[in-house]
């Protein structure tokens, strides 16, 4: 990450971007790659996954610049909305693995039959609280008003669901 902070409008910088042009590229990331950095860094707690996080950051933005809406706010939020997404994911995919372990020929294949066909499997309240949690990102103290209930109730909640996707892996 640098420190070398080029100025440049916002406009201009996309224009770059969508151009292809890899100058747009080294500010874009001159500039806000600290910022993303930092909230994947609080996210995975893991200086090594956060750098892996990161770079998958830029190249998801160079990769789908085109896809930039700035109606939906400014590149430093899509940035790093992409950034927690992706770390979000990192650590769901992480939970997952912890949760299977070392598979056998006879569990089930994570990879193969898909996390979104074993979430599936859970009643809708727990959907709802993967959806919430993992793929929307919100805090358990976030979920926790949403619901109206504690935040320790709602780890119960989530411990359960957790035991019930094990029990469906078997």
């Amino acid at each position: 990450m640098s420190n070398n902070k080029i100025q440049i409008s916002e406009d201009n910088l996309v224009s770059l971007l969508k151009n292809k042009d890899l100058r747009g590229f080294s500010i874009l990331y001159d500039n806000y790659s600290a910022a993303v950095y930092g909230i994947v860094l609080k996210i995975v707690s893991s200086e090594k996954v956060a750098n892996d996080v990161l770079k998958n950051v830029f190249l998801k933005i160079w990769n789908e610049i085109e896809g930039y809406d700035t109606s939906k706010g400014s590149l430093l939020t899509w940035l790093l909305r992409v950034g927690r997404r992706l770390a979000l994911d990192q650590l769901q995919t992480k939970d997952l693995q912890d949760i299977v372990g070392n598979t056998t020929g006879n569990q089930l294949d994570i990879h193969s039959q898909g996390v979104k066909r074993l979430i599936e499997n859970l009643l809708p309240e727990q959907q709802n609280l993967i959806e919430l949690l993992y793929f929307q990102g919100l805090t358990l103290a976030e979920v926790s008003v949403k619901y109206g209930i504690s935040v320790s109730t709602l780890q119960d909640r989530i411990r359960i669901t957790v035991l019930d996707l094990r029990r469906f892996m078997k």
